[in-house]
């Protein structure tokens, strides 16, 4: 046994450069003996007399031996196959996370508009989702930024580069009401379409008057010809009726796109007679803020009943109206702006088109007490708006919205009613008293400007900024800005109704 460790030491200490010839093999824990096949005799062993003066006078173990040793394993590089190259040409079949990795904008950016689509139900694999009388904004706004929840703890900038995007899928069931029975049509004019979803799509860059945002096209597939193209594709969109091309908000070429704003901002900065000015809004008579139940603060905002349905809808989806279900997004992700729904889509009792869906108007919401305020107020605690030493500032009501007046048009500030519990008295969040009591970091995050009676958005400051315009003329273009946004809503009705005719008609 001394000999044998002996030995063992001795062939070990034997570095490779000085046994050139010699491949050495890697020694199981068990005696020299153990290694061999169990049909092959064991090798001699040297008497301790004999001296290793060169690698040859070591003894070799012959190679059909080292061959039939169970556990010496290859290689690992002979296992690894060499890559095929792929010869697919066309619009490439790929999985969904190939095709996100080929979207031209940030992480983030592709992270949150995979969220948003997986929340409707149209990214691919996703559950369905059915939205009541399918309401549904084919435009996505970005969370805000401020009551994101990351797992650092600090807000991460990435999230404050967002933009939003507008979806276009004209071939999925939520585009059913404006399809109606008319046909997808195939880019290469097969006599029996069949036109399906292939894949997620892809975002193409949009600039319009009020900043960046995408188109996020699906990737179509003919079922018959078995070919692919993308929904943007300009040759394919002239090809369908005028009211689908009417819902995008650009007009797109082969690698061009140009924003309808644009186009609007073009032909007003051309010489035209002066529009008349905006009528001054009547101010309002009341006094003091009635504690009264929700239906009659709804029946006291200033705008329309289905603006006043839509709104509070809105608010039951997100939890934020009273003795609503607290619903929890994840990471708080959720944006303050909503949109209305796409009026095209919606589906009514009666099969025809509703004209006041066609007039929706966004709206903002602020409810700096509320639970999805808490990334945003931190450690802060609210003031009382009469200065009270110890201030339990809580939500008091539904509260009520304030119009405000912007470059792209007519939208709401929806602002609650507050209630300190310490001294029992009401006011509303978008009081400027109180809002002057805030930090800095409140009021940034507010569209407006906001006074007493009155409100400028902050779009309208900067355009006074930038074009150095009277407050006249700003007057007189926001004005030909809501005419013009009435006059193609109105010719979308149009269209809507067209399009129930036609199908009744058989065409």
């Amino acid at each position: 046994m001394e000999e044998d460790e002996e030995l063992e030491k001795m062939m070990l200490s034997l570095s490779p450069p000085k046994c050139p010839t010699q491949q050495i093999l890697p020694q199981p824990p068990s005696r020299p003996h153990a290694v061999c096949h169990p049909h092959t005799p064991p090798p001699p062993v040297p008497s301790t007399s004999s001296q290793c003066k060169s690698p040859a006078s070591l003894p070799r173990v012959p190679p059909p031996a080292v061959q039939s040793v169970p556990a010496a394993p290859l290689p690992a590089a002979q296992s690894v196959p060499a890559p095929v190259p792929s010869t697919q040409t066309g619009v490439p079949v790929s999985s969904d996370m190939q095709d996100i990795s080929r979207w031209n904008c940030s992480c983030h950016q592709k992270i949150w508009m995979k969220t948003e689509m997986e929340a409707l139900g149209l990214w691919p694999g996703s559950r369905p989702v059915r939205q009541p009388m399918n309401m549904v904004s084919l435009w996505r706004y970005p969370p805000q930024p401020e009551l994101v929840e990351t797992n650092t703890g600090l807000p991460s900038p990435k999230y404050f580069q967002l933009h939003p995007f507008f979806i276009w899928k004209p071939e999925h069931s939520i585009m059913q009401r404006l399809r109606n029975n008319y046909i997808v049509p195939c880019l290469y004019s097969c006599p029996n379409p069949q036109v399906v979803s292939s894949g997620v799509g892809r975002p193409r860059v949009i600039l319009g008057t009020s900043g960046q945002y995408y188109i996020l096209s699906s990737r179509l597939c003919c079922k018959a010809c078995k070919k692919y193209w993308f929904a943007d594709k300009p040759q394919w969109l002239d090809m369908l009726p005028k009211r689908f091309c009417n819902i995008l908000p650009a007009f797109l070429t082969h690698k061009k796109a140009i924003c309808k704003t644009v186009m609007d901002e073009l032909r007003r900065s051309a010489p035209l007679p002066a529009a008349q000015s905006v009528p001054a809004p009547v101010p309002s008579t009341q006094t003091g803020v009635p504690v009264s139940s929700d239906m009659q603060d709804i029946s006291r905002w200033n705008c329309s009943c289905h603006q006043k349905i839509w709104m509070k809808t809105e608010m039951e989806a997100l939890g934020l109206w009273p003795g609503s279900r607290l619903v929890r997004q994840p990471m708080n992700m959720v944006s303050l702006w909503r949109y209305p729904p796409q009026p095209e889509l919606v589906e009514t009792n009666t099969g025809l088109p509703s004209p006041k869906y066609f007039q929706l108007h966004p709206f903002f919401i602020w409810k700096p007490e509320h639970s999805i305020m808490q990334r945003l107020r931190n450690n802060y605690i609210l003031p009382c708006l009469y200065s009270c030493p110890n201030p339990q500032v809580v939500s008091s009501g539904v509260g009520r919205p304030r119009v405000i007046l912007g470059t792209s048009g007519q939208y709401y500030i929806l602002s609650s009613r507050l209630c300190c519990k310490a001294c029992k008295k009401y006011w509303f969040a978008d009081k400027p008293q109180w809002l002057d009591m805030l930090p800095k970091r409140f009021c940034n995050v507010l569209p407006a400007f906001l006074t007493h009676k009155k409100a400028i958005c902050k779009t309208v400051m900067d355009e006074l900024r930038r074009s150095g315009k009277s407050p006249n003329d700003m007057a007189n273009q926001l004005s030909e800005v809501l005419h013009l946004k009435y006059e193609r809503a109105h010719l979308a009705y149009l269209l809507s109704m067209q399009n129930i005719r036609d199908a009744e008609a058989g065409l």
